[in-house]
């Protein structure tokens, strides 16, 4: 069961899901899929109006890299686009005047030429990482632009987190970061944590730094919106648990109380009547001409709610646009007292982002266990992490845990784990923080039902459902 699309001037907005749901005797977690689409603007900002700031974080033994990634990720700018290139000892590298410069071709050679020989490379004794998210935000704030972009590329010479959380606190909603790990000694809890809550991308470099350096820069020139707020509004009586961003990165959202003056307004909200009761404000930052995933998770109880008849939830709005979330509580009763527990209570697309997150969970948990060398528990959650990878249909992901399957062997049959490592376990936790895979394909969720493959059960399951809502097996379709 889904609703279909709701078309703002800008946004689309789509809810899937939760659909056929067990009422059961209490409160119940049923999840939903939201997806966000924002369009082209019908006039572009003007190109200065996007600020880069690039700071190196590299062990001052890394001169000849720490030069590379610069030029490289300055001749990677936009055109027209505002930059400035951080250096250490409390300076900006370029331009020397403090402020923006911006991207034009003369500029470009004389901020490679400047940062490539005068960089000061201190930051790592003055902390790091730390240091780099300070001066940015004191950056976006004396020389403000619409949209403001870090790039820290780090090889984890200065990524402490003492203070970090304060910091990102402080940060959150000036600008948003990308994060490049370079080698593999940094932690890849910090930089998953930086690219979080600053609502970018994190991914490690296996390859040339340059290459990497000038993706994650070049696709910046796409950006067009500084913020998309998405409200949800529970009905009377149910209890919103959690939004998630799925899709194109892996990140929680915080919920705020949506109060008078926020940016936008819900569609269905007559201008100036304040928020609804009980509707929740979440922030979304640096948006392209894109389609965003979330998963959406709500505490109901059916109660006197009529059975067989779609109810809505609860209600997500974005500028323009609404979508409900419906469900429709069954009547029937289980068929065991007790049966046998199953990764998700309903099938169709929303079943399919709940087992990603419970692959990117067992994947991590696989991960960490290979870490402390605990090698049972290592084998039994990378199992688990592949075969919802497989069911999915997650190429990507699934080669990143047979490469730590692999390590296991290997590490196994020699005894030493850490010889066994070709690919670091800091870039493959890294991608399992962070990256989402592939996305959930858009599918049918509603059409002829069939009889659940159970035998004993028996009871309708809706087309493309995966495991049956009543006793919770696996069907054997469509993931």
């Amino acid at each position: 069961m889904g609703t279909a699309p709701a078309a703002g001037p800008r946004h689309r907005l789509t809810v899937e899901g939760p659909g056929d749901h067990w009422p059961g005797a209490g409160p119940q977690t049923v999840t939903a899929v939201v997806r966000v689409g924002a369009g082209a603007a019908e006039q572009a900002p003007p190109p200065d109006e996007l600020g880069v700031i690039i700071a190196v974080d590299f062990a001052p033994g890394r001169v000849e890299e720490t030069r590379e990634a610069v030029a490289a990720a300055v001749r990677a700018l936009p055109e027209g686009a505002s930059f400035a290139v951080l250096g250490g000892d409390s300076v900006t590298a370029h331009p020397d005047t403090g402020g923006w410069a911006v991207a034009d071709e003369a500029r470009r050679k004389q901020a490679v030429f400047v940062a490539t020989r005068l960089l000061p490379l201190t930051a790592a004794a003055r902390g790091g990482c730390l240091t780099w998210l300070e001066r940015a935000r004191t950056m976006a704030r004396e020389h403000p632009r619409r949209i403001v972009r870090l790039v820290m590329i780090t090889d984890g010479a200065g990524t402490g987190v003492d203070g970090l959380d304060a910091e990102l606190d402080a940060c959150e909603g000036r600008f948003t970061c990308d994060v490049l790990g370079v080698g593999a000694d940094w932690e890849a809890e910090v930089l998953a944590r930086i690219a979080r809550r600053l609502h970018g991308t994190a991914a490690p470099v296996s390859g040339r730094v340059a290459e990497a350096v000038a993706a994650v820069v070049g696709r910046l020139g796409a950006l067009r919106d500084p913020e998309l707020p998405v409200w949800v509004t529970p009905r009377r009586g149910v209890r919103l648990l959690s939004l998630e961003e799925t899709f194109p990165s892996r990140r929680p959202l915080t919920p705020y109380p949506a109060g008078p003056g926020e940016a936008g307004e819900p569609a269905g909200q007559p201008p100036g009547t304040g928020p609804a009761p009980g509707r929740l404000l979440f922030r979304t930052y640096a948006w392209a001409t894109e389609e965003r995933h979330y998963l959406l998770t709500l505490s109901a109880q059916a109660g006197s709610d009529l059975h067989h008849e779609e109810i809505q939830l609860a209600m997500v709005s974005v500028p323009g646009a609404d979508a409900a979330v419906l469900v429709r509580w069954t009547a029937a009763v289980r068929a065991d007292p007790a049966p046998a527990r199953s990764p998700v209570p309903y099938g169709g697309e929303e079943s399919r982002h709940v087992q990603y997150s419970r692959m990117v969970e067992e994947f991590k948990r696989g991960l960490d266990a290979l870490a402390a060398g605990r090698e049972g528990s290592a084998d039994r959650h990378l199992k688990n992490a592949s075969g919802l990878a497989g069911r999915l249909g997650d190429r990507s992901r699934l080669a990143h845990i047979r490469d730590a399957q692999l390590q296991l062997r290997a590490g196994a049959a020699t005894g030493d784990g850490e010889a066994a490592r070709p690919v670091p376990l800091t870039h493959l936790l890294l991608s399992a923080l962070t990256g989402p895979g592939t996305p959930p394909p858009a599918g049918p969720t509603s059409g002829p039902a069939a009889p659940c493959v159970r035998p004993g059960c028996g009871r309708p399951v809706r087309a493309a459902a995966t495991f049956c809502v009543y006793c919770g097996t696996e069907q054997g379709g469509p993931a």
